[in-house]
């Protein structure tokens, strides 16, 4: 019997030992860091969410609101970014809000721009 299994185990080639190992490693890996993105996205939206209060900030014209809800609308991050650091540079008054909008952006938060700028328009 242990003849048998040895001849068996000479027939499995080379190249399935070698690859099925790698290719089960690798999904592995990226399943584990897809799980690890999910759970610190998580985390962060929700620390972003109760990171600023409205009341608290100056925010600019209800128009420029307006226009940077439309970019949300239509997923125009990079018009968002411009937008913000526009209005960064152009009054420090304006410096949590241009944060808070810069930082929901970098993270690819759009439902969350689009609603805090809602909040703030109503």
């Amino acid at each position: 019997m242990t003849q048998h299994s040895v001849y068996t185990a000479r027939k499995l080639p080379l190249r399935l030992i070698l690859v099925v190992p790698f290719i089960v490693q690798i999904f592995a890996v990226v399943g584990l860091v897809g799980y690890l993105s999910f759970k610190n996205g998580q985390k962060a939206g929700i620390s972003t969410s109760a990171s600023i209060n409205p009341v608290e900030i100056v925010v600019p014209q209800e128009s420029e609101l307006q226009r940077l809800l439309e970019y949300a609308q239509d997923g125009l991050l990079k018009r968002i970014i411009e937008t913000a650091e526009q209005i960064q540079r152009r009054d420090s008054r304006y410096q949590p809000f241009a944060q808070h909008l810069l930082l929901l952006a970098e993270q690819f938060q759009i439902e969350k721009i689009e609603a805090f700028l809602q909040q703030l328009i109503k």
